[in-house]
This record gives structure tokens, C-alpha cells and sequence, in this order.
């Protein structure tokens, strides 16, 4: 599905099914989840310009293709700037604002479908980065219900780094999250190649070596890991390495290194990327498993049936990041860092991207000392070592009996004597541990605070 303008390689699935939709009547809507640089921008122009460009082989003055609306809404700076921006991307112009307030600017847009009527055309709405705007208008529920209004009237396509429901609060309430989430990954091996002959072609490079040396090929594929940023970036190495490149231009073992060398150095900005979110990941993903993880798929692939629920859960998050890839043979499915590039950007730990609290020391120190390697949780019920894995994870930080309801039990509204009963005994085992691992501390009127020891 590339466009004579603009190839786009992959998701393929996706694209089909967001496509079939605006092609009908289905009113479900889609949420496009992905990490940063992940290409969901690039996804949304190219739904945009499939939806307005002829299709293929249609005579002239016939059905018209569905119209597509695109918006960037980390453009739009408030709740009312976003209803500015929708009729101006269907007139062209700013619309006039008589009353001045969100009500008349979203009462203008609505009025201005209602009075279209059903058009032949099908009005697709593409937002692109809505999170942006959730996490910072005063009134994020309202939004949410608007654009369940403006979901009966056009299909609505939105893009996001989190899915909806990991957000806030006031989005999770909504119907919204009822959307359907469709999340972008890695490419497909086929997407990958043809993103790789894309790049050859363009250079005027030999392309038999695709068929030819399937070593080269798959080393190349490998570095970037099927990543669409780093995918894109290869064309710019290989436009480096050009001119070393007798005539005609082929390429061959001896230049993998340099490849190598120069993808990594392109690849920094997603790597740090990356890394700063492994420092600081959303409160659903323990921060402890997650480290785990990645120490070990550094070294070696892991396998899912041997994790842990709260490792899986990492995995998972992982998986919607982009960086863990799948192998599959006929024992098992493991999972792995998609690219050594990423291995290797971590083992270095390079000192200019580390936070105020985690320096490339503290984040290697964290990983070894797993608070899962203690013995002490041989000897915990399942509810004990949930409970410890939490506070662990939120050391010296105080954490309410009603936040411990929510998010260790799963059940935010029982007795907080669940909560005291567990403490009780979570305390008297580690009164017995030796040497001692920590203590959990009552703060009076606002919760408890693990204390390491």
C-alpha cells in the first residue's frame, strides 16, 4: 500500500482494516497505539492520502472515495483550539466565533456535519497525537464525550503513545476506550525487505544481493531490528557508504561493520528514547521485573511460560514498545531485544542520558539486586509477594491502604482490613529475615512506606 509520493512500508493488517472500515458503514473506531518513533504520523498521512487519492483503476467521474480529515492535535494548545482546528482543516480558514466559548466552537462543528447530511463521501477524521490532548485540557472527560458525539457522525481514527485506558482516570471512565486498539510493532520480515529494496533501488545499488546473499540481508534486517525508525535511517547509511561502493554499486560481507558502526550512531535518538522510559515506566509495570528483563534479553531470549505474572506483565508493555521481538520454533515462543544495536547502546550505558535519580551505575545495581532473588519469597503466600513486589517497587514512597486495594487486589472498594492483615504478616516475616532485606513503616493517617534496609 505505498503511495507514488510517499512509500510506506507495512502493517498491513492494520491498514486494511481501518481502510475496509471507512469503506463501510462501521461506526467501532480505532485507536493506533505506539511508542514514539514508531511511525504512527507516518500511518495517518498514508490513511489520509489512500482515503482521498482515486483508487486504482477507477474511471473518472466515478464513486468518489471517502474523504479524510487529518488533525495533529499536539497542535492544538487547549480544548477549545482543537474545535478551532476541525472546520479549519474542512474549510481551509478559521471559523468564525461569535459566542467564544468550547460550547459554540463544538456546536459550529457538529452543525456543520449535521447540515452535510449523509454525503457520498464518508468523512474519516484522523487525530493524530490525541493523548497530547487529554493529558492536558482541564476537562479531559468532556473531550471524551464529544468525540463519542462526533463518533456517530464519521469514523474516527485516533493515534496514541498508551492505550486510552492507561491515561488518566477520567479517560479509562469513558466510553472512548470502548474503540478498538490496534498496536504498532515491528514490521513484518516482508515489509522489512522491501523498506531494504526501497533503499538499494533508490541508490542504484545492485538488488541481486537480496537474493543472492541471504547472510548480507538477514544482517542488515537484524541491525535494524525491523524498527520503522531505524529502517528509515538505513537509507542515509547506505547513502554514506555509497561512495566506497565499486561500480556498479553491490554490497558484501566486509561492509557490515561499517553498516553496523553507522547505524548504531544514527539509532541513538530512539535508544535514548528507549532508555528513558525504561527508567521511569507507568505505574502498571513494575519497575523491578522490567529491569530484569531487559538485563536478560540482553544476554539471552526469555521464554513466557518461565515468567513470573508480574515479568509478563513487563513483557507485554515491552512488546507494546517495540522492543521485545518474537522468535518462535517448534518448542516455544521467546522473546528477545529487537536489535543488537539497542544490546549494546544499554551494556554502554553512556553517562550523558541518565536521569537526576538513575545514573548507568544505579540502573545495572538495580537489576542485580531484583528484589525477587530474595529467599523470602519462598516462604509468602501469592497475596504476601504481591504486596512486598509493590512496596518494593514504591520504596520509601508512601502508599495509601486505598491505592494497595486498587492496584495489588484488584478490588478497590473492600475492606482495608485486608490491607492491615497482610501488613501484620508481611511484617513478621521480615522480622524473621536474615540479614534484613527492609521494614515496612506505619504512616499515621496516610498509608505505609517500605524502607530498605
Amino acid at each position: 500500500m505505498n503511495t507514488a509520493t510517499a512509500p510506506y512500508f507495512g502493517h498491513t493488517l492494520i491498514q486494511t482494516r481501518i481502510l475496509r472500515a471507512a469503506a463501510t458503514d462501521a461506526r467501532d473506531g480505532f485507536v493506533v497505539v505506539g511508542a514514539r518513533l514508531t511511525g504512527k504520523s507516518a500511518l495517518l498521512h498514508h490513511l489520509a492520502a489512500s482515503l482521498t487519492a482515486p483508487a486504482q483503476g477507477e474511471a473518472r467521474g466515478g464513486a468518489p472515495r471517502p474523504l479524510a480529515l487529518y488533525v495533529d492535535c499536539a497542535q492544538c494548545q487547549s480544548h477549545a483550539g482543537f474545535w478551532r482546528a476541525l472546520p479549519t482543516a474542512v474549510a481551509g480558514r478559521t471559523p468564525p466565533d461569535p459566542t467564544g466559548n468550547l460550547d459554540g466552537l463544538y456546536d459550529h462543528f457538529m452543525q456543520m456535519l449535521s447540515a452535510a447530511g449523509k454525503p457520498e463521501q464518508r468523512l474519516t477524521i484522523l487525530l493524530d497525537n490525541v493523548d497530547h490532548l487529554l493529558l492536558q485540557v482541564a476537562q479531559p472527560a468532556l473531550l471524551c464525550a464529544q468525540l463519542c458525539q462526533l463518533a456517530a457522525h464519521a469514523l474516527l481514527v485516533l493515534s496514541t503513545q498508551h492505550p486510552l485506558y492507561n491515561l488518566s482516570t477520567a479517560v479509562a471512565d469513558s466510553l472512548l476506550c470502548n474503540m478498538t486498539h490496534l498496536f504498532l510493532g515491528l514490521l513484518e520480515q516482508e515489509a522489512a525487505t522491501a523498506w531494504l529494496a526501497h533503499h538499494l533501488d533508490s541508490l542504484g545499488v545492485n538488488l541481486d544481493i537480496l537474493d543472492t546473499d541471504d547472510a548480507v540481508r538477514d544482517a542488515i534486517l537484524a541491525y535494524t531490528g525491523r524498527h520503522p525508525f531505524l529502517l528509515h535511517k538505513l537509507g542515509d547509511c547506505l547513502a554514506e557508504m555509497l561512495p566506497m561502493l565499486p561500480a556498479p554499486p553491490t554490497l558484501g560481507q566486509p561492509l557490515l561493520p561499517f553498516l553496523r558502526l553507522r547505524l548504531a550512531e544514527h539509532g541513538r535518538p530512539l535508544f535514548r528514547a528507549q532508555r528513558n522510559l525504561f527508567l521511569a515506566p507507568p505505574a502498571h509495570v513494575a519497575r523491578g521485573a522490567l529491569l530484569w528483563l531487559l538485563d536478560h534479553m540482553r544476554r539471552s531470549p526469555v521464554r513466557l511460560d518461565t515468567l513470573a505474572p508480574d515479568r509478563q506483565s513487563a513483557l507485554n508493555w515491552l512488546i507494546n514498545q517495540a522492543v521485545a521481538a518474537a522468535d518462535a520454533d517448534d518448542e516455544a515462543i521467546t522473546y528477545r531485544l529487537y536489535s543488537p544495536l539497542l544490546a549494546d547502546f544499554l551494556e554502554q550505558a553512556p553517562g550523558d542520558i541518565h536521569t537526576d535519580e538513575h545514573s548507568a551505575a544505579q540502573l545495572s545495581a538495580t537489576v542485580r539486586q531484583d528484589v525477587e532473588t530474595w529467599p523470602l519469597y519462598d516462604k509468602l503466600t501469592k497475596i504476601e509477594a504481591s504486596l512486598l513486589r509493590y512496596l518494593q517497587q514504591h520504596s520509601r514512597k508512601i502508599v495509601s491502604t486505598e491505592q494497595l486495594l486498587a492496584d495489588v487486589w484488584k478490588r478497590p472498594n473492600a475492606s482495608s482490613r485486608r490491607v492491615q492483615e497482610a501488613i501484620r504478616r508481611l511484617r513478621l516475616q521480615l522480622e524473621q529475615q536474615q540479614p534484613p532485606v527492609g521494614e515496612i513503616k506505619n504512616e499515621r493517617g496516610r498509608g505505609y512506606r517500605f524502607v530498605p534496609a
